[in-house]
């Protein structure tokens, strides 16, 4: 079993790197065997970048009407994903367009769990919020504990 984890983001667009923070933390954490990879381009590059893996795990930033910091998880497999607002045009397309265009052509991996995490900072040359900053320590945590590495 192949797992791979994707931290989705742009380094300086303030929390719409938290993607690009959590992988980065997940990497130290996390036991041998398990991939992570940063994705600083467009979210399309997954099509690719998982198809070996069979389960995976995406953190990405989203802009949403609540506190900055929330973090959501949900398992794309048991349905579609919830509309969640952009992160500003930083990306061609987004996660969502990315994952249904996956769905459609029967190209998503066997697990497939994508964590949003809520920011309100996104313009170029913007500070990561402080808790955003703080969500993705905690989150790195969680998925490292989350995560299962290759066998075999």
């Amino acid at each position: 079993m192949t797992a791979r984890v994707f931290g989705l983001g742009h380094p300086d667009r303030g929390d719409d790197a938290v993607g690009l923070l959590v992988a980065d933390d997940v990497r130290r954490r996390a036991p041998l065997g398990v991939e992570v990879r940063r994705l600083e381009g467009s979210p399309l590059e997954l099509l690719t970048s998982w198809d070996d893996a069979d389960d995976v795990i995406v953190v990405d930033a989203v802009r949403a009407p609540t506190a900055p910091g929330l973090v959501r998880r949900f398992d794309v497999l048991a349905g579609q994903l919830p509309v969640m607002g952009s992160t500003g045009g930083t990306h061609d397309a987004s996660l969502i367009d990315a994952i249904e265009l996956a769905r459609a052509l029967g190209r998503l991996p066997a697990g497939l769990v994508v964590y949003g995490v809520y920011g309100a900072s996104f313009g170029v040359g913007d500070a990561m919020t402080p808790a955003v900053r703080d969500a993705a320590q905690a989150l790195g945590e969680r998925i490292a504990g989350e995560v299962v590495p290759r066998r075999g």
